[in-house]
C-alpha cells in the first residue's frame, strides 16, 4: 500500500505531495480539473512520482548516525579535515532537525535539510561526501529504502466489456477497459474447488449480488466456442447482457480488477460512478472498503465525499497548473452540517443566505439574468436564528464564497454576529438595503399570486416594513411562484 507520494513537475501536476493515504483515496473536482491526469501520472510507474513512508525524528536521527561513521571514513584524507568539523556541522544539523518540527516522508526532504547546513557554511566539498554518503546509505539500511509501487492497474472512465467473445483468442488479454475479462471469468468460474480463482470468482458473485439487489451474472459457452455474458434479475429471468444498460458490465469490470489474484495491489478508476444508480454506488464503496487491496478513484458524485466511508478526499482544480488540496477533515464537518461536500467542492459560487425561503427566490433572481444556466451556483440556508453558530472555516478555504442578509433589525445582534464570523474568514457579505428579501416582490406579482386576496389599497411595497404586515398574508410559501412572476426590469437596479 501507497502511504505518502510526491509528484513533481508532471503533465502540469507541481510539486504535490499526498500523505497519510490509506484504503479509500478520492479526487474530486470539476470537469477538466485535472483529476484524470493524475490517475494517469500514478499509473505511469515511479518515474512520475516519488513514494514515501512517515519517519520520526529518532528514525532519522538514527540514520544520520550513520551516514556520520561512514563520512568520517571517506573524509580522514581530506585536506579540510579536522577531529572537530564534522561534529560542528552535525550539531547545526540536529538542531535544524528539531526546528522542522513535523514527519519526514520522502529522502529528499532531508538532502535538502543538509544542503541548507554545509552550504551555508560555506563547505560545499563537505556537503558533496555528505550526499554521496547519504545515496550509499539509503541503499544498506531500512531507513528510507527505495520504494517501488505494487503493480498498478489504471481503470478509465471508458470501459466497457463485449457481451459475445471468442473464448479462445480472448482468455489471455486482459485489459483495464473491459477487454478479456469475459473470458477471463469463465476461465475461473471453472477452476477446481478451493483454487485461488474459484475463490475468487464466487467472492465476485456475491459482491454483485449484494450491490445489484439480487442480480445475477453468469457466463455460459455456445457449441461454436463464443462464450455469452448473462445477467438474471431477482425473479430468475435470464438475458444477455446487452438487454441489460451499461451499469451491470462496468460494475463486473469494477470487481474484476478489486477480486484479482495477481500482484495488482493498487488500483486506480476514473469516475468510478459512471452508468451506477446512487444506491449502487453506496454498496459498491461498502465493498471497495472490504478489498485488501488500496484504490485511487476519481469521482463527481457526493457518495464517494463523505469521510465516514473513505479515507481521503483530494480537491483538484486548475490554474495554470493542477491544484491538489486535502480536503478530508472539511469534508467530515459540511456532512455533520448536513451541506454537500460535491457543491462545496465544484461549485463555481456558494451563496450563504438565512433560511430555506430564501434560496428559491435567489435562484429564480439568478436564472432571470443567466447566472444559474452558465454557472454552477449553490446556494445554502444557514437557520436564521442559528447563522451566527456555524464553523464558517469549512467553506472559506480555496472557495468563492458570499453572504446574503436581511436588513431586518429585529436579529440584529444575531447577523452582526455572522458579520464579524465572515469577516474574519474573509467571506465578504451583503446586507439588503430592503426589510427582507420578500420585500423585493413586486406588488404586480404578488396580486398574480395571491389573486384578490391582496387589498386593492395597497399600491406599492414599502421597503423597510415586513411584507406580511403590509399585504396580511405570509408569502414565504409562494416564494418560488412570486420571483417566478417577476421579470428582470423588476430586480435591475436594485442592490
Amino acid at each position: 500500500m501507497i502511504n505518502s507520494l510526491k509528484i513533481i513537475n508532471r503533465d502540469h501536476i507541481r510539486n504535490v505531495e499526498l500523505l497519510n493515504l490509506s484504503k479509500i483515496n478520492i479526487f474530486c473536482g470539476k470537469n477538466n480539473a485535472g483529476k484524470t491526469t493524475i490517475l494517469n501520472t500514478l499509473s505511469g510507474g515511479s518515474e512520475k512520482f516519488m513514494l514515501g513512508e512517515e519517519y520520526s525524528f529518532d528514525e532519522v536521527w538514527s540514520f544520520f548516525v550513520k551516514v556520520n561513521t561512514k563520512a568520517r571514513e571517506e573524509l580522514q584524507d581530506e585536506d579540510y579535515w579536522s577531529d572537530n568539523l564534522l561534529e560542528e556541522y552535525y550539531s547545526s544539523l540536529y538542531l535544524i532537525l528539531e526546528e522542522y518540527n513535523k514527519p519526514f516522508y520522502f529522502i529528499d526532504d532531508l538532502l535538502i535539510l543538509t544542503q541548507q547546513v554545509f552550504i551555508e557554511n560555506k563547505e560545499e566539498g563537505l556537503y558533496e561526501t555528505i550526499y554521496k554518503v547519504i545515496q550509499e546509505i539509503i541503499g544498506q539500511y531500512d531507513i528510507f529504502p527505495y520504494l517501488e509501487p505494487d503493480n498498478i492497474i489504471s481503470i478509465p472512465a471508458n470501459r466497457f466489456i463485449e457481451p459475445r467473445v471468442n473464448y479462445s483468442t480472448q482468455q489471455n488479454e486482459i485489459k483495464p477497459t473491459g477487454e478479456g475479462i469475459v473470458s477471463k471469468v469463465f476461465f475461473m468460474k471453472n477452476q477446481l474447488a478451493g483454487t485461488p480463482e474459484l475463490i475468487a470468482y464466487l467472492r465476485m458473485k456475491d459482491q454483485f449480488k449484494f450491490i445489484c439487489d439480487g442480480f445475477d451474472f453468469d457466463i455460459i459457452q455456445n457449441g461454436d466456442g463464443t462464450l455469452n455474458l448473462m445477467f438474471t434479475n431477482p425473479s430468475g429471468d435470464w438475458l444477455n447482457a446487452e438487454k441489460y444498460g451499461l451499469g451491470l458490465r462496468d460494475l463486473l469490470i469494477i470487481l474484476y480488477f478489486a477480486n484479482s489474484i495477481d500482484n495488482s495491489n493498487v488500483i486506480l478508476i476514473d469516475e468510478v460512478e459512471t452508468h451506477l444508480h446512487p444506491d449502487l454506488q453506496r454498496k459498491l464503496l461498502h465493498t471497495l472498503r472490504e478489498s485488501s487491496k488500496q484504490f485511487f478513484i476519481t469521482t463527481h458524485s457526493n457518495i464517494f465525499l463523505d469521510s465516514t466511508f473513505v479515507n481521503k478526499i483530494f480537491h483538484v482544480t486548475f490554474d495554470n497548473q493542477i491544484n491538489i488540496v486535502d480536503a478530508t477533515s472539511r469534508s467530515g464537518l459540511l456532512n455533520d452540517l448536513g451541506f454537500s461536500v460535491s457543491d462545496n467542492l465544484t461549485s463555481d459560487l456558494i451563496i450563504l443566505c438565512e433560511g430555506p425561503t430564501d434560496k428559491p427566490v435567489i435562484e429564480e433572481f439568478l436564472y432571470k439574468f443567466d447566472l444559474m444556466q452558465n454557472y454552477n451556483i449553490k446556494i445554502w440556508p444557514l437557520g436564521g436564528d442559528i447563522m451566527d453558530q456555524h464553523d464558517l472555516t469549512v467553506f472559506s478555504e480555496s472557495y468563492k464564497i458570499i453572504g446574503l442578509i436581511d436588513l431586518d433589525p429585529g436579529s440584529g445582534v444575531i447577523r452582526q454576529r455572522f458579520v464579524d464570523n465572515c469577516t474574519d474568514n474573509n467571506i465578504p457579505v451583503h446586507r439588503l438595503k430592503r426589510y427582507a428579501i420578500e420585500n423585493y416582490f413586486t406588488i404586480e406579482a404578488l396580486r398574480k399570486v395571491f389573486k384578490g386576496q391582496i387589498s386593492q389599497d395597497i399600491s406599492t411595497i414599502d421597503t423597510t416594513i415586513k411584507l406580511e404586515d403590509q399585504i396580511g398574508i405570509n408569502p414565504k410559501k409562494n416564494n418560488r411562484k412570486i420571483a417566478n412572476n417577476m421579470n428582470v426590469a423588476d430586480i435591475e437596479g436594485t442592490d
